[in-house]
C-alpha cells in the first residue's frame, strides 16, 4: 500500500502540464530539429485542453492580443515583398511563438507548476554549466563533444550543444529565470549571490562576449537594487567576488584573457571599440573613436546595411526573413561606410530592432517599441508597489533578452523567439497564480 501511495504522488508530481513543460525545456538541449517537432506538439496539445475546457478568456488579454497582431503584423508586410513567393509560407510558422507564451501561462495552474517550472529551467541552466565547465578543464564535455578551437586565443565552448557555440548564449537566456527557484528558498544572501556569480563565470569562460557584457548589466541592475535596500555588506561581497575571480581567471588562462582584450583593441573581430593609432602604435585616450569602432566591424557592417534597406523601404520594409537576400545587392556595399562592407551579409542584423526596422518598416517598428515601452513602464511600476523578488527576476530576465544595444540571433531563430515569449508566458502566467492566490479574477 505505501508503495502504491509513494507511486500515486510522484504520478501527482508529473501532472501533465509538468510533464509537457519539463519536455519543452529539455527540448531544447536536443537541437533545433526536436525543439520544432515538440514544441508544436506542446502547443496543439495544450491548445486542444483549452479548447475542450472551453477557456477562452485566455485568448482575449491584451497582451495575447497585441502579441497575435504584431506577428500578423510581420507576416502582412510579406505582401510586399519582391520576395513574397520565397517568405510567405516559412513566416506563417513564427505565429507559433505567442502561442507558445499562451500555453506556458496556461500551464501554471498554482504554486507548484509554476515551482515545477522554474526548477527544471534552474537545473537545466546548472547542468549545462557544469558539463561546460567539464569540457572547460579536459577539452570534452560528458557526452564526448570537443571544445571549439578554430584559433589560438578562441577556445569556445560547445557543451551539449555539439557544434554550437551558444553556452553563454543559452545560460543568460534561461538562467535568470531558473534563479527565481532559488529565490523562492529564501536561502542566505550571500548563497544566492555565489549561486548568480557561477552562471556568470561560466559565461565568462563560454567567450561570448555580448553574453557576458549582458550578464554585467544583469549585475549593473541587481547592485543598484541592493544600494536602494541599502544592502552594503552583500554589495561589497559581490564587488570583492566578481574581481577576485576575474583577476585569478585572467591571470591563470592568457588565451581568455586575449579574446576579451581584443573586444577593445584589436580591430580584427567581431564588436570592438576600436582606437586609432598614431605612429608609435600606443594607445592614447584621446584616440579612442567609439562610433568608428562600432561602424568598422562586422556587425557595424550589418546594423549599416540594415538602416540602407529600411531607408528603401520606409513604411513595409524588405518583407520578414529577407535580410539575407536584400544585403547582397551591390547598392548597399557602395552606400555603408564600413572597412567590412564587403562581409554585410549575413542571414539576419544581428540586432532585433534592426531587423524589425529594416524587415517590417516604420509602422511595425514603433508599433512593437511603444508596446515593449508600455510592458516596461507597467512592470516596472509593479515592481515598485509590490517589491516581489520573483517579478522583479522574471522581468530583468526578458528585459535583457531584448536589451536594444547589443548584438543577437534572428528574432525569428527558434531558440531567440523561444526565450522571450517562454519568458513572457511565464510573467504572465506567475501573474494568473497571483491573482487566484488573492481572489481576483484572472
Amino acid at each position: 500500500m505505501l508503495f502504491l501511495n509513494d507511486n500515486k504522488n510522484i504520478l501527482k508530481y508529473f501532472s501533465i502540464y509538468n510533464t509537457l513543460n519539463f519536455l519543452l525545456i529539455i527540448s531544447v538541449l536536443f537541437g533545433i530539429g526536436v525543439f520544432n517537432s515538440f514544441s508544436s506538439f506542446y502547443v496543439l496539445l495544450i491548445l486542444f485542453k483549452i479548447f475542450r475546457n472551453k477557456d477562452f478568456n485566455f485568448f482575449k488579454q491584451k497582451w495575447f492580443i497585441l502579441s497575435m497582431i504584431f506577428y500578423l503584423a510581420i507576416l502582412s508586410t510579406a505582401f510586399f515583398s519582391e520576395y513574397f513567393e520565397l517568405i510567405f509560407l516559412k513566416n506563417i510558422y513564427n505565429l507559433r511563438f505567442p502561442l507558445i507564451a499562451l500555453c506556458i501561462q496556461y500551464s501554471i495552474k498554482n504554486k507548484k507548476e509554476f515551482l515545477f517550472l522554474i526548477k527544471c529551467v534552474f537545473f537545466s541552466a546548472v547542468f549545462v554549466g557544469i558539463d561546460a565547465l567539464f569540457q572547460y578543464f579536459t577539452g570534452v564535455n560528458l557526452f564526448g563533444n570537443n571544445i571549439s578551437e578554430i584559433l589560438e586565443n578562441r577556445k569556445r565552448l560547445t557543451g551539449v550543444f555539439g557544434d554550437e557555440e551558444i553556452v553563454g548564449s543559452y545560460i543568460i537566456k534561461f538562467f535568470i529565470i531558473g534563479f527565481c527557484f532559488i529565490l523562492t528558498k529564501k536561502l542566505n544572501g550571500y548563497l544566492n549571490i555565489l549561486i548568480f556569480l557561477f552562471f556568470g563565470f561560466i559565461i565568462l569562460l563560454s567567450q561570448e562576449r555580448m553574453a557576458f557584457l549582458l550578464f554585467c548589466l544583469s549585475i549593473f541592475i541587481i547592485f543598484i537594487f541592493l544600494i536602494l535596500e541599502k544592502k552594503k555588506k552583500i554589495l561589497f561581497f559581490s564587488i570583492f567576488l566578481i574581481f577576485s575571480i576575474s583577476y585569478l581567471v585572467f591571470k591563470l588562462d592568457s588565451t581568455l584573457m586575449k579574446r576579451y582584450t581584443q573586444t577593445f583593441t584589436n580591430s580584427g573581430s567581431g564588436l570592438q571599440l576600436f582606437y586609432n593609432k598614431d605612429e608609435s602604435s600606443e594607445l592614447k585616450l584621446k584616440d579612442l573613436n567609439f562610433k568608428k569602432g562600432v561602424k568598422d566591424s562586422m556587425w557595424g557592417a550589418h546594423f549599416l546595411t540594415a538602416y540602407e534597406i529600411f531607408k528603401d523601404n520606409l513604411l513595409t520594409g524588405s518583407g520578414p526573413r529577407t535580410f539575407k537576400y536584400e544585403c547582397s545587392k551591390k547598392k548597399y556595399e557602395d552606400r555603408i561606410d564600413s572597412i567590412y562592407k564587403s562581409k554585410r551579409c549575413s542571414t539576419h542584423p544581428h540586432n532585433f530592432y534592426y531587423e524589425i526596422l529594416s524587415e517590417n518598416g516604420f509602422f511595425v517598428f514603433i508599433y512593437i517599441l511603444v508596446v515593449i515601452l508600455i510592458f516596461y513602464f507597467n512592470e516596472i511600476k509593479t515592481f515598485i508597489k509590490q517589491k516581489n523578488l520573483i517579478q522583479g527576476f522574471l522581468f530583468l530576465s526578458i528585459f535583457i533578452n531584448i536589451w536594444p544595444i547589443a548584438s543577437t540571433g534572428s528574432i525569428h531563430a527558434s531558440m531567440n523567439g523561444f526565450a522571450i515569449w517562454f519568458t513572457i508566458g511565464i510573467i504572465f502566467g506567475y501573474k494568473n497564480y497571483l491573482k487566484n492566490l488573492a481572489g481576483l479574477p484572472t
